[in-house]
């Protein structure tokens, strides 16, 4: 076989071979790096076929050193985040070259880098292969998202939009909101609530899940969901003549606790850290009875006398409960004149991670459960996107809704970070 007649069948061989590859590039590049071309001047430098090739492929200088244009076949390979990439030398991917060029912590790269190797011949000696990612994949070390995002209206929405008042809830009212089921021996009992954030994260109070919960009720077996009247296994109401009949309510194991740090460390007689996060075994599927509510940003703030909601079965530690899911507004109260009055009256501390809610007469968080949510409605054309504002943690010992005692929430704002970094697929 003739060496012309041996280029060509080395061509067709890579093109060929990159019908199934993620990228085929025609370069011009240094002579010592191509390695077809280089293969012909190694072993048949002053022949007149050889000499041709190099003629036809010449394309300039890299100062004295010829360069020629040479076929580059990039297989198919996987990111270390499954997405789809190409095969090459590292400093042959602009996306790697660009992150490098920009940014002032390289970690992630390096991190990317060591996780991303691939086998590939390498076309530049001392540039090891990398599986490059595509240009839409630039974050290299992302982490799965795992929260629903309000700007894609992923979260915060219940099959009624309206803003209702009223003591009990519609039947599809607050889909998120969820019981914490205990088990003593061979008795359940369900004596705080939580909120459902995620398909795999329900937020409640860390009062409600910590080792003194446990020796007072019992282990923390599940979480319930889509549910109503607690007397139902599926619950109906009647409208116009009408039956309307929800989902069963859905049972779900718990698999971890997750407390937050601040609730063991804090000083004595300090209400602050008051949230925890519940794992579930697994995913849940949304529906129409089912649903996330949507996270605050870390900036949010409310003033004085603004209005929130509060919904639960009426759960504590020790009080009795209402069969029906039940709802009420109550207002944000002055923190200062909170602090104040629980540090004069009950000789205990609020913490900078609390909002204080309510402390007018005949209504109060009674009408929710401990480890429950404070709710506010952002309204856009008319539709509300619900937040969860705070955690039902504490009030006064006395009757509820005694007037000038506010209730103690969790500020979930102040979390909301702790929340992020913490879930996880």
């Amino acid at each position: 076989m003739t060496n012309l007649n041996f280029i060509r069948v080395v061509l067709l061989v890579s093109v060929s071979s990159a019908v199934s590859a993620a990228h085929v590039a025609i370069n011009c590049i240094p002579l010592v790096k191509c390695p077809q071309l280089l293969h012909l001047v190694q072993t048949d430098r002053d022949s007149t076929e050889t000499i041709k090739i190099l003629r036809s492929s010449h394309c300039g200088y890299n100062g004295r050193e010829p360069k020629v244009w040479c076929i580059q076949v990039y297989p198919a390979c996987k990111t270390p985040n499954g997405k789809s990439g190409r095969c090459m030398d590292a400093s042959k991917c602009e996306v790697l070259q660009d992150l490098i060029a920009s940014e002032d912590d390289l970690s992630n790269v390096v991190k990317y880098m060591k996780n991303a190797k691939c086998k590939a011949a390498s076309f530049d000696s001392g540039s090891e292969p990398v599986c490059c990612p595509p240009d839409s994949d630039i974050r290299i070390n992302e982490k799965p998202k795992v929260l629903p995002d309000p700007e894609r209206e992923e979260c915060g929405h219940q099959l009624n939009s309206k803003v209702i008042g009223g003591k009990s809830t519609d039947l599809d009212e607050f889909p998120w909101a969820a019981l914490i089921q205990y088990q003593w021996k061979s008795v359940y009992s369900t004596n705080c609530g939580g909120t459902l954030i995620s398909r795999r994260y329900v937020v409640t109070a860390a009062h409600c899940v910590d080792r003194a919960a446990i020796r007072t009720v019992g282990n923390i077996a599940n979480v319930i969901l889509g549910e109503y009247d607690t007397r139902n296994e599926t619950d109906c109401v009647h409208f116009h003549g009408r039956q309307w009949c929800a989902d069963p309510r859905l049972v779900v194991p718990v698999q971890e606790i997750i407390i937050h740090p601040h609730w063991n460390q804090k000083p004595p007689a300090t209400v602050d850290g008051d949230i925890a996060l519940v794992r579930l075994a697994y995913d849940v599927r949304f529906t129409d009875y089912i649903q996330p509510i949507c996270l605050p940003a870390a900036s949010t703030l409310f003033q004085d006398g603004t209005q929130l909601f509060v919904t639960g079965w009426g759960q504590t530690e020790t009080d009795d409960a209402s069969f029906v899911k039940l709802k009420t507004l109550l207002p944000v109260a002055n923190k200062a004149e909170c602090v104040r009055k629980y540090k004069q009256d009950k000789r205990l501390s609020v913490g900078d991670g609390m909002i204080c809610v309510g402390g007018e007469a005949g209504r109060d968080s009674c009408s929710g459960d401990s480890g429950g949510p404070l709710m506010y409605p952002s309204i856009k054309l008319g539709v509300p996107t619900w937040y969860l504002t705070g955690v039902v943690s504490f009030g006064p010992n006395q009757p509820c809704g005694i007037k000038g005692y506010p209730g103690l929430y969790t500020h979930v704002s102040k979390y909301v970070e702790w929340i992020q970094e913490t879930v996880q697929t």
